[in-house]
């Protein structure tokens, strides 16, 4: 019998593989949604055992092009202020 993790990771990688192969974009609603397609138990897999699951997790980084173009953008803070007498400091405060 499979442990849950091996199940979880099994169920993962078919489904981002059926995604692929369909031409769909692989994110963590479409493998929550195909899943249960793919399990044999009907059951499919929940994003919070995706993300619980450091080797499930790590494939669907490789393969989401969502996750992927998130990063390396600058976050807010990165963000100079537009009056450059404001204080960073107090535009943060208020």
């Amino acid at each position: 019998m499979k442990t849950r993790r091996q199940r979880t990771i099994d169920l993962v990688k078919a489904t981002i593989d059926r995604l692929l192969a369909d031409g769909q974009t692989v994110t963590l609603e479409a493998i929550c949604a195909r899943s249960p397609e793919v399990d044999p138990e009907g059951h499919g897999v929940k994003k919070a055992g995706i993300l619980g699951n450091e080797e499930a997790h790590a494939y669907y980084r490789k393969h989401s092009v969502t996750y992927q173009s998130g990063r390396g953008q600058p976050c807010s803070s990165t963000v100079p202020p537009a009056n450059k007498g404001r204080s960073r400091r107090t535009v943060a405060h208020r």
